[in-house]
């Protein structure tokens, strides 16, 4: 029998799971922190993607694995999914001003802020800080949960330093 051995690894109390996409169809879900056998036919290349299950928001690696099977070939993957929290908040110049179309790093995919400085993004939940640039300057900003309601925190207004 072939097949992937697919790896779930993540958040210790995260009590979501990872649906597993074989060519598009859903094969299996695997909870958070375990390991489940998915078989797959042979002689056949397949695509295999993850999507996560749950009341929390974990976010997994959007790759798309392309993996060919031969007879009795067991392929390991494994998956990371990390717990987020949405980020919103305000980021401001030393004068008070908006910070416009600056890049929030250290979040996940892509967050910029808008013309008036205002930002959302997503962030581990184990997030320390925020780096911020702008043009040629890189400043950072504590990511300090001021007020989390559910999965959302509110930074409010920050300034750059």
């Amino acid at each position: 029998m072939s097949g992937f051995l697919v790896s779930a690894k993540g958040s210790a109390n995260s009590d979501s799971t990872v649906r597993v996409l074989v060519d598009g169809a859903k094969r299996a879900t695997v909870k958070i922190n375990s390991t489940r056998f998915v078989p797959a036919s042979e002689y056949d290349v397949h695509e295999v993607s993850f999507q996560v299950e749950g009341n929390k928001l974990v976010n997994v690696d959007g790759k798309i694995y392309r993996k060919t099977l031969y007879p009795g070939n067991v392929i390991s993957i494994d998956v990371q999914a990390k717990e987020i929290q949405v980020a919103i908040g305000r980021l401001l110049n030393h004068d008070g001003s908006p910070l416009r179309n600056a890049l929030l790093l250290d979040v996940e995919g892509i967050a910029i802020s808008d013309d008036e400085g205002y930002f959302q993004a997503e962030v581990a939940s184990d997030l320390e800080r925020i780096r911020v640039k702008k043009g040629d300057t890189e400043c950072a900003i504590p990511y300090e949960s001021i007020s989390l309601t559910g999965q959302v925190a509110y930074l409010g207004d920050q300034i750059c330093h």
